[in-house]
This record gives structure tokens, sequence and C-alpha cells, in this order.
């Protein structure tokens, strides 16, 4: 199993989490009370593989938070162990470099299951996030928002185009048959939107299409996770009736 690193304001919620993550098999386990503490005490062949972070009521500053991490430690996976699930923390999270974003109330064996994913390189999500985009698929005045936004970004038809496409799960290969333009046009034209979404990668690009309404949630998400082509991280849901994690 990968090491790991508990980070929380809480002795006793540390401890607990740090004496659960080693019965599953996680080793070794450090803890810490936040990150200029763990910086303090791990040296550079120490630092874990996986850091799970858990976020206090409010988490201001969750962007800095997890770049800091990432500096600290580029090839570690940022997990975030939030107390509820809020839209705008989880899509901060992921446009920072995140690897998942998991609520306190998920089981034991959702727990090992989602870290598990996320050492072998997939990003976890709660299964919160699937009522919320069906929530704002739902309503017509956000989509007629979200082209305003789009174009006070400054995004062109055809870009809009692409991502509309991108939120639907579609490669790069069919959004080019489908809109007349090659492989490499379809990539280029990423690269401006993913600069002008101010967001990392081509899963974070979807997550933004399909929360803004650009797309059918679940369509998007399963097709996004079946067509990666070394694009896209898996999308994963945890404690989902698909999972079959309670």
């Amino acid at each position: 199993m990968a090491s790991l690193s508990v980070l929380a304001p809480s002795p006793l919620l540390r401890a607990g989490l740090a004496a659960l993550l080693r019965t599953m098999g996680f080793e070794p386990v450090e803890e810490a009370a936040d990150l200029k503490e763990l910086k303090r005490r791990t040296t550079d062949e120490r630092r874990s593989e996986i850091l799970l972070i858990s976020l206090p009521q409010r988490d201001e500053g969750l962007d800095a938070l997890i770049q800091e991490s990432k500096a600290w430690a580029p090839h570690a996976k940022v997990v975030l162990l939030a107390p509820g699930f809020d839209m705008p923390a989880l899509s901060a999270c992921f446009a920072a470099g995140a690897a998942g974003y998991l609520l306190e109330d998920i089981s034991r064996d959702g727990l090992q299951y989602s870290l598990s994913l996320v050492s072998a390189g997939e990003n976890v999500f709660p299964s919160d996030l699937a009522n919320a985009l069906s929530n704002s698929t739902s309503k017509h005045s956000g989509r007629v928002d979200t082209m305003d936004e789009l174009r006070n970004l400054y995004a062109t038809e055809l870009e809009i185009d692409i991502l509309r496409c991108v939120a639907t799960g579609e490669s790069n290969t069919f959004i080019g048959k489908k809109l007349g333009i090659s492989d490499a046009e379809v990539s280029a034209h990423m690269k401006q939107i993913l600069r002008k979404l101010r967001v990392s990668n081509r899963t974070q690009a979807a997550l933004w299409g399909v929360a803004r309404g650009l797309a059918p949630p679940f369509a998007a998400l399963t097709q996004l996770a079946e067509n990666t082509n070394g694009e896209e991280a898996q999308l994963t849901f945890k404690n989902s009736p698909t999972s079959q994690i309670h």
C-alpha cells in the first residue's frame, strides 16, 4: 500500500484516521496538524505518496493549500476530506490539481477503496456531485448565463462547440470529424480553452462545462471515464449505488 500523511487540526481526528489507515495497510502513515508541521518533521526521503487533508468548516485558501502541498511534494496525490459537499470548493480543489474530494461521512470501506483508486492514479468524487450536476443542468437560466460567461472569457464559437463536446465525453478524433477540423486543431483549441477557463486539464474543463449545463451529467461522466485516450483521469463516484459501497 502507498505511504500516506494525515493533516488535520484536531489531534483526536488525525490520530483516529492514522490508526484506521494503518489497519487498511497504508504504511507508513504520518500525521500532523498542518503542512508546516509536516514539512518540519519529514525528510525528503519520507515524503508520502498521498496527502489526506481534513478541511475545516470554512475552507478559505484552498487553492493555496493544494498548490503549496504540490510544490513541496510534486509527486504526491492530494485528497481533501471535507465536512460537507461544496461545489465551488470541489471545483477549486480539482482546478488546483487535487486527486480527490471526499466527505467526512464516507464509510470505512468507501475511504479505503477511494484511496486505493487515488493510489492507482484515478480521481475520486463524492456521490453528491451527481445531484449537484443534475440540479445545475435543470436550470435554463444557468445555461444562458454560461454562454455569457464564456463570451466574457473571449471564447470563440468554435471553442464553445469543442467545450460542449468535451463535456459530453467525446474524443478529439470524434470532435474533429463532427466539426470538420483536424485532431491537431482540436488540441490547439483545447489549449486555449484550458487557458481561458483557468483549469489544468481536460477533466477539469469537462466538469466546468457539465456543472454549467453544457451536457447531461450522467452520460457525460460515463463517457469521459471511458474515452480517456491518455487525456483524462477516470471519474469515479464513491458511496453511490453503482459503486456498491455504502
